[in-house]
């Protein structure tokens, strides 16, 4: 018997359709309550023991099964290269001790070509400026043109001095391939002292030397280049052997992992304020790679409790989601995204996510992507990292 055309081409089977009652459930179940109450202690306890990371929205990439949680803060953009100055209370914010910046690649591309590639935001950044493709959504070519260096080492290293100069803390620059999940550091910049490869440096790996994933993945191997282990600091250094120790466990017991992380296919885009990530907090729905794509929103809110969202930055969100609401609309199975059928808004109002919903709406791709592919918007409402309120957006089905 033949394998579904789908499992050939290394995607899961499409997922049960993702409802505001079972988002709900997910959110207020066990796991995620015993996750939330793990969150708030640290974060409670205001002495740094949460670490911010920096990620890209590719559905691949899950902070708390990157860098194990629940003592995890993120923020996530197309490349991770989003505006930073919107989030500096977070940055700032006591309770965070450390920030990591994590871009990602993939090692066969590098074992084929013998170049860094598999960030698609990078990669089209890059083509970009060589002239070898037009991006078509205006809001999207801005940020790319603004925000996204082309090279992988360059875009790490302007994000890490951007949030070490924003938050006055410790940051690590972490280049991970997104296919077995190991993260290798490249860039420290502590109080001011910085320790960094050369481009030139990271540029020395030949084509075709990955031939073993556990040497690839063991610390020292100088397989990958990467920052020496004994020289970081001993925070970072913990985070990075765990990350390590995981991904060569994780390939032993799950040798299909590589296959399903080859294209991206979530399930749902989402469009968040919540600084906790979104495995945590919907274990079930989101807890495992390549089930949401995720932007993290900024918001305002004034001396009197207002909250409101500025338009320069629904702007940003809205040219980021154009990547996978426009892979979907497609339908190539070759570039993912085919079963992304759900956009997930919340923010801490219901009337605010459904502002952001209604200005969505008068957007021609996302009503393309509503009338040809099926697609629907979901609106909710989060409070202290519960989720209060979600339900469907009128007239989206």
């Amino acid at each position: 018997m033949s394998l579904p055309r789908r499992i050939e081409q290394g995607q899961p089977p499409p997922e049960l359709r993702i409802t505001p009652q079972s988002l709900l459930k997910d959110n207020h179940s066990v796991k995620a309550i015993l996750n939330r109450s793990e969150w708030r202690k640290a974060k409670e306890a205001r002495d740094g023991q949460m670490t911010l990371y920096i990620v890209c929205g590719d559905a691949r990439i899950v902070t708390a099964q990157l860098f194990e949680g629940p003592k995890i803060v993120s923020i996530a953009s197309i490349a991770s290269s989003g505006d930073l100055k919107p989030f500096i209370n977070l940055l700032q914010h006591d309770y965070v001790g450390q920030i990591v910046v994590v871009g990602h690649f993939d090692h066969e591309k590098i074992n084929n070509t013998g170049e860094i590639a598999g960030c698609g935001g990078i990669d089209t950044s890059s083509k970009l400026r060589k002239g070898e493709v037009v991006v078509e959504n205006q809001d999207l070519d801005e940020f790319l043109e603004q925000r996204v260096t082309p090279e992988f080492f360059e875009n790490v290293n302007k994000i890490v001095k951007e949030a070490a100069k924003l938050s006055g803390k410790p940051v690590l620059g972490v280049l991970a391939d997104h296919l077995t999940y190991g993260a290798f550091p490249i860039i420290e910049l502590i109080s001011g002292r910085e320790y960094k490869l050369t481009y030139d440096y990271l540029m020395r790996f030949a084509k075709g030397q990955i031939d073993n994933l556990k040497d690839f993945l063991t610390i020292g191997s100088d397989i990958f280049p990467e920052l020496k282990f004994e020289n970081i600091d001993p925070i970072f250094r913990k985070i990075i052997r765990k990350n390590r120790t995981k991904a060569l466990k994780r390939l032993e017991k799950d040798p299909g992992f590589i296959e399903r992380q080859r294209i991206q296919n979530p399930s749902t885009v989402v469009i968040s304020t919540c600084p906790m990530p979104m495995a945590l907090r919907f274990p079930e729905t989101f807890g495992e790679p390549n089930k949401a794509f995720v932007i993290r929103q900024p918001f305002l809110k004034s001396a009197t409790g207002e909250i409101s969202i500025e338009d320069v930055n629904l702007k940003s969100i809205a040219g980021q989601i154009y990547y996978p609401l426009s892979n979907a609309l497609g339908n190539d199975p070759s570039k993912g995204f085919t079963d992304t059928k759900n956009l997930l808004i919340e923010t801490p109002s219901l009337e605010l996510s459904a502002q952001i919903a209604n200005k969505l709406l008068g957007i021609k791709f996302i009503q393309d992507w509503i009338s040809q592919r099926g697609g629907k918007i979901m609106i909710g409402e989060v409070q202290e990292e519960v989720t209060t309120q979600i339900q469907d957006f009128p007239n989206t089905l």
